[in-house]
């Protein structure tokens, strides 16, 4: 024994130089250059069977709960064990039971229909109000002018997300490789697991836990081996109304099929991040705040996203936080509206605006409208002909922020002392309301929406905060005000629980509101204390969703009416992720012998019990060989 145990230690050094970097991570790649060259994976995410004996449907239309049960479970076991249905070997047929009637449980609070099945929107709520104040639940809906991207799963997935996407069945027509869409027939979701791309017009791998993959469709009682799905996918040019409206990714399309599968949806699911500017004198650089992660997932140890050169007058965020929309006062005096990718930090500008503009937004569709006291302007980022729109707004437009509940662009005039509301397309006249005269608002101003609906407006340099809401129901208009003490913030954002983030040009301050006795600091909010810059942006739970072109979106279609891909079962002993279980397996089974962190599921423990012991070695062993 003790010449084992010697060996195991020399073996043990060699591995520490040979076995990669991530053994540990669950997620083992997470590259992401440019929309052409990407590598993600994930590993260990649960795999539920949709099709059940206790479901309606017997589980046929499903997918929904039993992918979003695959997010859940892996949370859970990635450090957030109080987060139903807790952690657990899913695989194990001890927790068959309780998998069902948690896939039950989603599905009655999704509304999933046994027949119709289930609305993505339903889907995202539900997601975000079982993960609580810890992570952001966003979800992109395709309509004429918005498409899901491959690249947009590969930069959520490089970033620490964990996806959900569907794809839906369409009537289509193609000329040449021109595709044009029509009627959607249904549709279908699954979890993202792996998603690669070495360049253009290279090979897309494109991997997913499929809940209708069932090695035994029949056998309603057991799980079956967790597996991948694998697609063939090829990126079409689109037109709608005429116009070039970019790519649609389809699925396993055969020539002369009568309907294609396009990717149309999608969920992701985030650790709460925020984002920071710190200014110098002739730049400034966007930082990431994340203090709350998913165990196993190498975040990076820089949190720079970006410097930029200029002076930066205001930013926001779009509703996945990948792209921040900055005003930028360059050296030529004149702003400009920059687009900067957070995963690449890359720059684009969108347009120069000229002098005199202060504030930025960015409704849920994707809007941005940017004001200077006489204009506001407004352009959509993503159309494929980027044309700007003016509009001169009524009073004099000091501030502007987003109303995701009633999709509104709110406007403030201080030297008016008016709000103006006006619709996210801009396709009507303003509301027009009026605030108390003797408000202070002679200097600058920042206004921001409580998800609430209540506007909250800093007037900055003071630690005044006003507060107005003029939406309660057979009642006047409710104004408030109150002070910050020695707090004299720089900027306001709300997270989606109602806490308000403020920096103060270098540390950010958290508050919450109490029924006693109003906003207090929020001491144990983990972004309290951290750097906070000059301005903020706390990450947000937002969706594109809109009832008009979303209503019909369902999830539904039986599994036995799916066109499948491959399937590639689970390897998990192959530890470095060649393809192969061998001797380098072994060595990295070996380095990492003995307990995994409390929390904090390790590749090495393969039966799943917390520990690297004699069973996960016995079955790597008997894995040997090649993957299949």
């Amino acid at each position: 024994m003790q010449l084992r145990i010697r060996c195991a230690s020399i073996l043990c050094g060699c591995a520490a130089l040979m076995a990669v970097a991530s053994a540990k991570a669950d997620i083992t790649q997470s590259t992401y250059i440019n929309g052409n060259n990407y590598n993600y994976r994930v590993k260990y995410m649960p795999d539920f069977d949709q099709r059940r004996f206790g479901l309606g449907n017997e589980g046929n239309n499903h997918c929904v709960p039993a992918s979003s049960l695959n997010v859940l479970a892996y949370v859970a076991n990635h450090g957030y064990p109080f987060i139903a249905p807790g952690p657990g070997n899913w695989q194990s047929p001890t927790l068959y039971s309780t998998a069902t009637a948690q896939i039950n449980l989603l599905g009655f609070t999704m509304g999933t229909d046994p027949n119709n099945g289930t609305n993505m929107q339903n889907a995202r709520q539900v997601l975000a109000n079982r993960l609580g104040l810890l992570f952001t639940v966003s979800s992109k809906l395709l309509n004429d002018n918005k498409a899901v991207h491959l690249h947009d799963l590969a930069k959520e997935g490089s970033t620490g997300s964990i996806v959900i996407f569907a794809y839906g069945r369409y009537n289509y027509s193609l000329t040449g490789d021109i595709l044009m869409l029509g009627q959607r027939d249904g549709g279908h979701a699954v979890t993202l697991s792996r998603l690669a791309r070495s360049g253009p017009g290279s090979e897309i791998i494109l991997w997913s836990r499929d809940p209708a993959q069932d090695e035994n469709p029949t056998n309603l009682h057991a799980q079956s081996p967790f597996a991948h799905r694998t697609y063939t996918v090829k990126e079409y040019p689109t037109i709608s109304g005429g116009s070039f409206i970019g790519n649609r990714a389809a699925l396993n399309h055969q020539p002369g099929a009568s309907l294609i599968r396009i990717i149309d949806s999608m969920i992701a699911i985030r650790p709460l991040t925020g984002l920071w500017v710190s200014s110098g004198p002739q730049n400034f650089t966007l930082n990431l705040s994340q203090p709350i992660k998913l165990k196993g997932f190498n975040y990076k140890s820089r949190n720079e996203v970006a410097s930029i050169p200029g002076t930066l007058i205001d930013f926001d965020t779009d509703i996945f936080g990948k792209s921040v929309y900055s005003i930028v006062n360059q050296v030529s005096g004149s702003a400009h509206l920059l687009s900067t990718d957070t995963v690449t930090g890359q720059s684009t500008e969108l347009v120069e605006l000229g002098s005199g503009f202060t504030k930025i937004a960015t409704s849920r569709f994707g809007e941005v409208c940017v004001v200077e006291p006489t204009k506001m302007v407004c352009l959509d980022p993503e159309a494929a002909v980027v044309e700007p729109i003016s509009i001169a707004p009524p009073h004099p437009a000091s501030a502007i922020a987003y109303c995701d509940k009633k999709d509104e662009f709110i406007v403030l005039s201080s030297p008016a002392k008016k709000i103006m509301r006006f619709g996210s397309k801009l396709d009507r006249a303003p509301i027009v309301h009026d605030l108390p005269f003797d408000w202070p608002l002679q200097g600058p101003a920042s206004i921001a929406v409580h998800p609430n609906g209540t506007y909250f407006i800093l007037v900055e340099g003071t630690n005044l905060i006003l507060t107005a809401n003029f939406d309660i129901a057979g009642a006047p208009p409710l104004f408030g005000a109150f002070n910050l003490g020695n707090l004299i913030p720089q900027d306001i954002s709300f997270s989606d629980d109602g806490r308000m983030f403020l920096p103060d040009g270098d540390t950010l301050h958290v508050f919450q509101e109490t029924a006693f006795a109003g906003w207090q600091p929020d001491l144990d909010s983990p972004f309290h204390g951290t750097p906070g810059g000059t301005s903020f942006r706390i990450g947000r739970s937002r969706t594109n969703y809109d009832p008009g072109v979303h209503e019909n979106f369902a999830i539904n279609i039986d599994p036995d009416e799916l066109q499948f891909g491959g399937v590639r079962l689970d390897c998990d002993a192959d530890l470095n992720e060649d393809g192969d279980v061998d001797v380098f397996d072994l060595l990295v089974l070996l380095e990492n012998w003995g307990a995994c962190p409390e929390n904090a599921p390790c590749a090495e423990d393969l039966t799943r019990d917390d520990q690297v012991g004699v069973f996960d070695l016995l079955m790597l062993l008997d894995s040997w060989g090649s993957c299949p």
